[in-house]
């Protein structure tokens, strides 16, 4: 299934929130893998799985609330894990308020079994995700798959500051 929606160029996927009476919205987008220090894992880099929540509150009378906690990342399907690290432009994890009227971003970084090392071993992946909202709770189970970027043929042209250079003969 192809994303309904974009976050800087990068493919997303957006859901109104909540669906029967949308006052806002979530998209979730896959930052890629990445190596970070996690505090209390004796300084080894490890190997991450980042997503970002952009969680838009456009009304209603009371803030929505995000428990990092309850966001899980399953890698098979059966292997289900929790976000070692959450940041957040609005609030402090692991419980983060989205004020009526106010957009807010939510940072989570998922730990990966030490023998995945590429991109090529995480075809696949699903966030479970729930926000509480002053009509109830909305959640939903996002796919994520494995996309190839799109394939530049070589070329035998250089830009040098906005300038192109040919090869010459």
């Amino acid at each position: 299934m192809p994303a309904n929606a974009s976050v800087d160029g990068v493919p997303a996927e957006a859901y109104p929130i909540p669906p029967w009476q949308p006052r806002g919205e979530v998209r979730l987008v896959s930052l890629g893998l990445a190596n970070v220090q996690l505090q209390g894992v004796g300084g080894a880099a490890t190997r991450v799985l980042r997503v970002r929540l952009i969680v838009t509150n456009a009304g209603g009378a009371v803030p929505w609330i995000i428990d990092t906690r309850a966001i899980v990342l399953s890698l098979s399907g059966v292997d289900r894990s929790l976000a070692a690290y959450a940041k957040a432009d609005a609030g402090v994890p692991p419980v983060v308020q989205i004020a009526p009227g106010q957009r807010g971003t939510v940072d989570l970084y998922y730990p990966l079994p030490a023998a995945v090392r590429d991109p090529e071993q995480v075809p696949a992946f699903y966030v479970e995700w729930q926000i509480q909202t002053g009509r109830g709770v909305v959640g939903q189970r996002t796919p994520f798959r494995r996309v190839e970027p799109p394939q530049v043929p070589p070329s035998t042209h250089f830009i040098y500051g906005g300038y192109y250079s040919y090869p010459s003969d």
